[in-house]
């Protein structure tokens, strides 16, 4: 893959893989019960496979990894989170991640997968149209899990920076290419 190094690109498959591995087990614990919350580590993996998949400019996994994580994260609200369809949705997008990847890992960049992309907003839309309503929903989700330090954090001092929701969109805008 142009402008990867070596490294770099087996710190990239290493690190996927294991993000995939984390979307496909902690999947089946939602295959068993449909109605069960979002699994922390599921979303976590989704938002982190989006974010080095950006850092190395591999645009399909990074596309798809982030209206996955938005998914995720969406289903926390919706009315029909344990719906058969809806999980196949995920379903299909956690395999196609994990097939984009197997084509990297063939040196090759993967295809995108716009419908997936569509089918995942379709499934769990936002409420409100835009980036604030994700944030609402990363913020109702285990918060105190969901802490995210920045650099130059320091205990307590949340409330110097406008407080959690800033801090979330912050965050949430550093991980877009």
């Amino acid at each position: 893959l142009p402008g990867i190094s070596a490294a770099l690109y087996q710190i990239f498959l290493d690190e996927a893989g294991t993000h995939i591995s984390t979307l496909l087990r902690e999947f089946s614990l939602l295959e068993i019960d449909p109605d069960l919350p979002t699994p922390y580590p599921m979303a976590r993996a989704a938002h982190t496979l989006a974010g080095i998949s950006g850092t190395v400019g591999i645009g399909a996994v990074n596309r798809l990894g982030l209206a996955l994580e938005h998914a995720l994260l969406r289903r926390e609200t919706a009315a029909h989170r344990g719906s058969y369809e809806a999980l196949e949705v995920v379903r299909q997008s956690i395999a196609a991640l994990e097939s984009m990847l197997a084509t990297v890992a063939e040196r090759r960049l993967p295809a995108a997968a716009p419908e997936l992309v569509a089918a995942l907003e379709d499934q769990y839309p936002p409420p409100l149209p835009g980036l604030p309503a994700d944030i609402e929903a990363v913020a109702a989700v285990e918060p105190a899990r969901r802490r995210i330090r920045h650099p130059g954090h320091r205990p307590g001092a949340e409330g110097s920076r406008g407080g959690r929701r800033d801090d979330v969109l912050r965050h949430h805008r550093s991980c877009r290419p």
